[in-house]
């Protein structure tokens, strides 16, 4: 048995941008305009741009605009923040309420059911634990679509749980070593 990985180098296994899942980075430049590619990473799985653009297309364009109008600076970067820092403030600027875009907290039950080997109807036990899933935010929510500001060091956890509960997820990852 031959390992997957066998032959990449770090740099090749920790590349967002391809996988199976990975679209071609022609749908990117297909979406966005050149501006706004050099001025930001951008990667799409499972044809989600072209998904969002045509399926939600105030939505992407509210995206759109929030990323072209998205300056930072050193000063904000190395401002601390405690809950929330002066980057996380100005996004705020950037998706309002008054657009749709708001807070959210995800909450979820767990509901458990033991069932019979044989007869799959029969239900033998069950239990429900609730709030099993509990305070988990999502910067912001328009509708089924969400945008979340990130550090990297959190970036997977939240992802696997956000993107079970809204149709498209759009993050703004920034790496920690800024």
């Amino acid at each position: 048995m031959t390992d997957e990985f066998e032959g990449n180098t770090d740099e090749e296994t920790d590349d967002f941008s391809s996988g199976k899942i990975a679209d071609s980075p022609s749908v990117v430049e297909d979406v966005f305009s050149e501006a706004l590619r050099e001025k930001f990473e951008i990667f799409s799985y499972r044809n989600a741009v072209a998904i969002l653009a045509n399926s939600f297309p105030k939505h992407f364009a509210s995206i759109v605009h929030g990323l072209e109008s998205f300056q930072i600076s050193q000063e904000m970067i190395r401002t601390p923040g405690g809950s929330k820092g002066p980057i996380a403030k100005y996004v705020d600027t950037l998706f309002t309420e008054d657009e749709g875009w708001q807070e959210a907290r995800i909450t979820a039950d767990l509901h458990v059911k033991l069932l019979h080997a044989k007869r799959k109807d029969e239900i033998i036990a069950h239990y429900i634990r609730e709030e099993f899933l509990d305070g988990h935010r999502i910067g912001f929510l328009n509708g089924r679509v969400a945008l979340s500001l990130e550090q990297i060091a959190r970036f997977l956890n939240r992802f696997t749980i956000i993107k079970s509960c809204v149709n498209f997820l759009y993050l703004i990852v920034l790496e920690e070593n800024l």
